[in-house]
């Protein structure tokens, strides 16, 4: 358990300087969709198997094929799970949040393995898990509701359609997201973040962050493109758009079982460092030992 940590933040910062996971199953990803399967014609229907293009965290796990790019030339994907560029928003970090970027780089690069919130196996970032490359996800879609099942962290994003964000919100990791149609794309307003996770890279905790995704089908139906605009005073000085980034429709993946334990030992992340939080609130079902 205590390898499996240290690599699972390791690998991610080698690959996209953040601390990201390692992923116990990852299929091999096919090398075109089943051509007994088609995309679903409806541009408003999203539903079925997806996966970002190859990347650094499968070019890093042995797969054969360069990181690619987007389809109109645009920003790279196949990304980290725990975030992709920052584009326009690079020059709007708060100096205290570059700061911490550059410092939790730093300290990766010298094999001190940094505890966050997803390496103790807590829920990340929808937006940012849909760019995998090693894992993908499942979209299942009613006339009220769009689910999102990821196989990284076996994490699940739930939009609502049919209702307003509820007074009196209680934080959590994902927030709650409503959504609405706007022609063909599908606009998502997430609100109610707990700040223990972001799509902004090293952040400051905060419960300010607000993020709009906007979705919508490209190429047929083989691309699910995606772009997200964010607000945090707290990590910004201004707000902004991330850069467009697509997944493809893939059909003959399958969601893999995520091995993220919650049965981890005290031990197991000796030699961690813990900033933001201690051990105990990291693992509190943990018996302390004798």
């Amino acid at each position: 358990m205590a390898l499996r940590l240290r690599a699972r933040s390791l690998l991610a910062t080698i690959a996209c300087c953040l601390a990201a996971g390692v992923y116990g199953q990852a299929q091999p990803q096919s090398a075109s969709p089943s051509q007994a399967a088609a995309p679903r014609p409806d541009p408003r229907d999203f539903q079925g198997m997806w996966q970002g293009p190859m990347g650094d965290h499968s070019f890093a796990a042995g797969f054969s094929a360069p990181p690619t790019s987007g389809a109109d030339g645009g920003a790279p994907v196949g990304l980290s799970s725990i975030g992709g560029p920052l584009g326009e928003l690079s020059s709007a970090l708060k100096p205290a949040t570059a700061a911490r970027y550059q410092r939790e780089l730093q300290l990766m690069l010298k094999g001190t393995t940094l505890m966050t919130w997803h390496v103790a196996c807590r829920p990340s970032m929808p937006q940012n898990l849909m760019g995998d490359d090693l894992g993908g996800f499942e979209v299942v879609q009613t006339p009220t509701r769009v689910l999102f099942l990821f196989d990284t962290d076996n994490t699940y994003w739930e939009v609502y359609l049919d209702h307003d964000h509820p007074k009196n919100l209680q934080p959590t990791y994902l927030g709650h997201s409503i959504g609405h149609w706007e022609g063909n794309k599908l606009v998502i307003d997430t609100v109610g973040y707990n700040g223990r996770a972001s799509v902004i890279r090293s952040a400051l905790p905060s419960t300010q962050l607000h993020t709009v995704t906007r979705m919508w089908k490209e190429d047929g139906g083989k691309q699910l493109k995606y772009e997200t605009f964010v607000e945090d005073p707290v990590n910004l000085t201004r707000s902004g758009s991330l850069p467009a980034l697509y997944v493809q429709w893939t059909p003959d993946h399958r969601i893999y079982e995520e091995h993220c334990t919650q049965s981890a030992r005290s031990q197991n992340t000796a030699g961690m460092l813990f900033e933001d939080f201690t051990r105990e609130e990291a693992f509190p079902y943990v018996n302390k030992e004798k």
